[in-house]
């Protein structure tokens, strides 16, 4: 027993011996790592892809560039690509030449990116817009109004109300759309407002006209809130009921 006793003691502290040896040997130099490269702007990858390429991928990825451009907030940039895509403008495909068209009308909205741009420019772009899918067709109708609206254009109220109706339209666009809406309703005389309702081309802007007729008639924030709330109630799927006249606020 004194001898198996002995021997498993022998071993543990030859165990013991071997981990200190471990623990003091030094570790083998490793080495470095090679340095991992910044992820690259995307902008600068199309930049570089449309250096590298000629024709309808050239035209391509400068397009991918001027859209990167102006969603950093760079009109300037992005309007000076747009001058180069332009020749090749045809040479893209009918999604692309879209979303090509629709940035230079962004563009030309902010007159900081160009300068030089009348209204007479910017609706001569909007009639060469050709939207491909649904989605486009309705940011298509907004930029129209956006145009129209910036240069007092009346037919702006019935895009507007064309955007709001939208069955694809998202609630961040209704809200938008229908405050242009009320600001331009909600400027009128009732009696301009009684009049411009039977020139509405749909029953939507005929009953929107007829509400803010009816709002526009009362006197006081109160009774213009409590007009829109009991239409409200018969007219739940209208996008007004959503979105009564801003300054009137919920309660």
């Amino acid at each position: 027993m004194g001898r198996i006793h002995q021997a498993v003691v022998c071993t543990a502290f030859a165990a013991i011996i071997a981990c200190a040896g471990c623990e003091n040997t030094p570790t083998p130099p490793q080495e470095p790592s090679p340095p991992v490269e910044p992820p690259r702007n995307p902008v600068d990858v199309a930049l570089a892809q449309a250096a590298a390429t000629t024709g309808t991928q050239q035209a391509s990825h400068l397009l991918h560039a001027m859209t990167g451009l102006r969603d950093l907030g760079d009109a300037v940039q992005a309007a000076s690509l747009a001058s180069r895509i332009e020749p090749h403008r045809r040479a893209l495909s009918p999604i692309e030449r879209f979303r090509f068209d629709e940035a230079v009308l962004e563009l030309a909205l902010d007159k900081r990116s160009m300068p030089g741009i009348d209204v007479a420019d910017t609706l001569a772009l909007l009639t060469r817009m050709r939207p491909v899918t649904t989605g486009q067709a309705l940011r298509a109708t907004r930029l129209q109004a956006r145009l129209w609206s910036a240069s007092d254009d009346p037919r702006a109220l019935t895009a507007w109300i064309a955007a709001a109706e939208h069955p694809s339209a998202s609630g961040e666009l209704r809200k938008e759309a229908s405050d242009e809406v009320w600001r331009r309703l909600s400027a009128m005389t009732v009696l301009e407002v009684q009049r411009l309702q039977h020139r509405m081309p749909s029953p939507v802007g005929r009953a929107w006209a007829g509400l803010a007729a009816t709002v526009n008639e009362s006197l006081t924030a109160t009774g213009q809130f409590d007009a829109w709330a009991t239409w409200k109630g018969g007219n739940g799927r209208h996008p007004a009921a959503s979105h009564p006249p801003s300054h009137l606020g919920r309660r």
